[in-house]
């Protein structure tokens, strides 16, 4: 088959726009496009040092900001109690019986209520956990009888405390015959545990003993039996009397 002039000049003309058109496709067109990828990264990087660049020149601002909040919360922390013991409890009311004087009847305490501030982390050195802060709550319910104007220098010393407290309930009753305001409050006591902080046990003075009068007089004493029923009359002497007679054996 012959092939015509026209013919092959078509031919002539597709082999050179392919011989044009092959680089650009598998070479220039790929190297196009990664330098419009690099582009884009520069951009970012861009952002990303002058981000890097004021964070610099604000490193002395963020260094005095972090000085500040650390000292704000070690404030914060001292001025709580390292710790909660039922024995310091016990002599915080107990000045207070001796301190205005109040008359107080009956003490309930409550669990200690934990809430994790922070989980600590191991030291690689020492292998102890360091860090680790703990708030405790603990709450007292007391019944009390006094004067109107103990009451109030009573609700001020707890307030006023070093430690923390807070009066969560108060019920305050007018007694006429004795001029007497009573009734019961209940004061919650807070602290932090951890990091190193431990409380004491405040020094409990040696109690009065060997008076002639009878520490239980103001009680109504009441018998049961194994089966938590109650013995009255003869029964409950009996059950008296032989339990010191098996207490003798």
């Amino acid at each position: 088959m012959k092939i015509s002039d026209r013919d092959k000049l078509l031919i002539l003309g597709v082999l050179l726009i392919a011989i044009i058109a092959l680089p650009i496709f598998l070479f220039i067109r790929p190297k196009i496009q990664g330098i419009k990828d690099m582009e884009a990264q520069l951009v970012t990087l861009n952002d990303r040092y002058n981000y890097l660049k004021d964070l610099q020149a604000k490193q002395p601002f963020y260094e005095s900001e972090i000085t500040r909040l650390n000292e704000e919360r070690t404030d914060l922390i001292e001025g709580f109690a390292e710790g909660l013991k039922q024995e310091n409890t016990i002599m915080f009311l107990r000045n207070i019986e001796k301190t205005f004087p109040l008359n107080m009847y009956s003490e309930t305490f409550s669990v200690y209520e934990e809430t994790p501030v922070t989980e600590g982390y191991v030291n690689p050195e020492t292998g102890k956990i360091e860090g680790d802060l703990t708030a405790l709550k603990t709450s007292t319910t007391v019944t009390y009888r006094c004067d109107y104007e103990q009451l109030k220098h009573l609700l001020d010393y707890i307030y006023s405390n070093d430690n923390k407290m807070n009066i969560s309930t108060l019920t305050v009753e007018y007694n006429r015959q004795m001029s007497k305001v009573e009734g019961t409050f209940t004061f919650d006591e807070f602290a932090f545990i951890g990091e190193g902080r431990d409380v004491e046990t405040l020094p409990i003075p040696n109690l009065d003993h060997g008076h002639n009068t009878n520490p239980f007089a103001l009680f109504e004493i009441e018998w049961v039996d194994e089966f938590g029923e109650r013995i009255d009359g003869q029964e409950a002497e009996e059950v008296e009397d032989t339990e010191g007679t098996t207490d003798a054996l």
